[in-house]
C-alpha cells in the first residue's frame, strides 16, 4: 500500500472538521464554458485563450512549478477571490478524492509566497498547517490590510499538477441566477445541469 495513502485519509478527516466541501477553484463564466467543453481544467502554463483575474506582480513572483499546478482553495472567499473582481465568477468544486492522488501539494499559504508557506506532499507536514486560520473567515480589509498576518494563511491551496478531469467536479456553483440558466442552455447535453447551483454566499 502507497505510504501516504492513510495519512492523506487523516488529513481529509482533519479538513472536514471544519467548512471543506472539496477543492474550490473559481474562474469567469467564459472560462468555464471552455472548461467544460474540453472536460478538463488546466494550469496556467496549460491553458490559452482565457479570461485572466491574476494580479500580474503576484504572477511575476510564482515559481514555474507551482504555474504548471490546477491551483485549488480549500475555502471560498478568500483574500485573492475578493481582490481578482471577478465580473461573473463561478465557483467549481471538485471531489475531495483528488487528495489522494499522487503528486498533488499542500501548502500553508499562498503558493506564490514561497518564502512565507510551506509547500508539501507530505500530509503528516500538511496536518500541523494552521487550519483554523485557513478556514477563518471575516472582513477582508482587515485580512487584506490589516498588519495581522492571516492573509497568506487563508491563501492557503491545493496545487494539482497539470489538469484535472470535469469528471471530478461535483458542483457548480453560479452568483447570478442568469449565468446558471444560461449555462443549463449552452451546456445541456454535457448531463452536468444537475451540478449547477445558484448561491451568491459563496463570492466576495
Amino acid at each position: 500500500m502507497w505510504e501516504e495513502l492513510p495519512k492523506r485519509v487523516k488529513l481529509l478527516e482533519q479538513l472536514k472538521g471544519y467548512s471543506f466541501d472539496g477543492f474550490l477553484h473559481t474562474t469567469e463564466f467564459e472560462n468555464f464554458i471552455n472548461i467544460i467543453k474540453s472536460e478538463k481544467l488546466c494550469s496556467r502554463e496549460n491553458v490559452s485563450g482565457f479570461i485572466d483575474r491574476a494580479d500580474p506582480k503576484v504572477l511575476e513572483q510564482t515559481a514555474d512549478s507551482v504555474k504548471n499546478c490546477v491551483r485549488f482553495y480549500y475555502a471560498p472567499k478568500t483574500p485573492t477571490n475578493f481582490r481578482a473582481k471577478y465580473q461573473n465568477p463561478v465557483l467549481l468544486v471538485f471531489n475531495e478524492d483528488l487528495i489522494y492522488e499522487k503528486g498533488v501539494k499542500f501548502t500553508s499559504g499562498n503558493a506564490a509566497a514561497i518564502s512565507k508557506s510551506i509547500i508539501t506532499e507530505n500530509a503528516d507536514d500538511a496536518k500541523s498547517f494552521d487550519w483554523n486560520e485557513i478556514f477563518k473567515r471575516g472582513s477582508h480589509y482587515t485580512s487584506i490590510f490589516g498588519n495581522n498576518g492571516i492573509t497568506n494563511k487563508r491563501n492557503a491551496e491545493f496545487l494539482y499538477p497539470i489538469s484535472v478531469s470535469t469528471k471530478k467536479l461535483v458542483k457548480v456553483i453560479f452568483k447570478y441566477l442568469s449565468d446558471k440558466i444560461k449555462a443549463e442552455e449552452i451546456l445541456s447535453s454535457y448531463g452536468l445541469n444537475a451540478l449547477f447551483e445558484h448561491d451568491d454566499k459563496y463570492f466576495d
